[in-house]
């Protein structure tokens, strides 16, 4: 057996498997990016998981997985064929799903259903559950000239200031944004479904930095509506709110066959989840909004702007 180190910020999975090269290839193709964060390998290797891949013509599954804490790696032993675009996805969710694991263990949260997009050197986070508006509104902030840093899922360090430090690079979005919009894309490709995506990490878009979070909105949009709206998110709403963002990942919210893991929130990352929130109240109070209305105004009343209209 041989293995891959792969690094994600400063957590690492080892990965023991048959056919290393192969997996490597399939967790950096353009479908991979659009889930995982911009991943590396390491030479050496000092594991927060490890990973004994049994590359079997059979389909997916965990077999077994130990947790431990205290800075030891954790174990998961899983057999079936390496993941690929629409015939083996579950793979891509399990190893995001041990990712957003590490990554609680060494003081990070992976907000799932977010974008990040840069503006004057701050991250300016959009939260909103599927089909919110997410992706056209970041496909207009990239065609007017803003960096996308985090298209699907976003790695935040839990510090004051709370900081963006990875994410991930693929953005797919519908194409009738341009003729809804006035949005001038020249896509990198076509999903199966028809749907056009861009590879921000192969165009040196949004290179890796350390960006201080401004504002975060919980966004929700559609192709028919209109207008502008925008209300504060306060008291135990916020945390609320954030708790369903940064736990989805680590519960199995986002479902693969047979069946995502059980609650990955063991004392370490229970640890790492309290602080963000005490962070997000306590420093973020008058910085977490809704927003309802059209994609453009919305843009307008957010990313172009310091503060919402309330």
């Amino acid at each position: 057996m041989k293995g891959l180190c792969i690094n994600v910020v400063d957590s690492s999975i080892w990965v023991e498997t048959e056919k290393p090269e192969e997996l490597w290839r399939s967790l950096t193709s353009a479908f991979a990016k659009r889930y995982l964060p911009r991943l590396k390998l390491s030479i050496e290797c000092r594991p927060d998981a490890v990973i004994y891949w049994l590359h079997r013509n059979v389909k997916f599954k965990v077999l077994t997985h130990y947790l431990l804490t205290h800075g030891l790696p954790s174990m998961f032993i899983v057999e079936g064929k390496y993941p690929s675009a629409y015939s083996n996805e579950p793979p891509f969710f399990f190893i995001l799903q041990v990712m957003a694991y590490v990554l609680g263990k060494k003081g990070y949260v992976v907000l799932t259903d977010s974008i990040t997009i840069e503006r004057g050197g701050k991250a300016i986070l959009f939260l909103g559950y599927p089909h919110s508006g997410k992706s056209s509104i970041s496909a207009l902030a990239f065609s007017r000239g803003f960096k996308v840093y985090a298209t699907e899922n976003t790695v935040v360090r839990v510090s004051k200031p709370l900081k963006v430090v990875n994410g991930s690079s693929v953005l797919v979005y519908d194409p009738a944004i341009k003729n809804l919009y006035d949005v001038e894309i020249t896509p990198d490709g076509v999903t199966k479904h028809g749907y056009e995506y861009l590879d921000l990490e192969a165009r040196e878009a949004n290179p890796l930095r350390e960006l201080d979070i401004d504002k975060v909105f919980v966004i929700h949009s559609g192709f028919t509506c209109k207008g502008f709206s925008t209300s504060p998110i306060t008291g135990r709403k916020i945390r609320k709110t954030l708790w369903y963002f940064s736990t989805s990942l680590l519960k199995g919210v986002d479902y693969y066959e047979p069946q995502p893991l059980g609650n990955l929130i063991t004392e370490d990352v229970a640890n790492t989840l309290q602080r963000f929130l005490e962070i997000v109240e306590e420093d973020y109070n008058n910085k977490v909004y809704e927003v309802f209305g059209s994609i453009p105004e919305i843009f307008e009343n957010t990313v172009l702007i310091t503060k919402p209209s309330v």
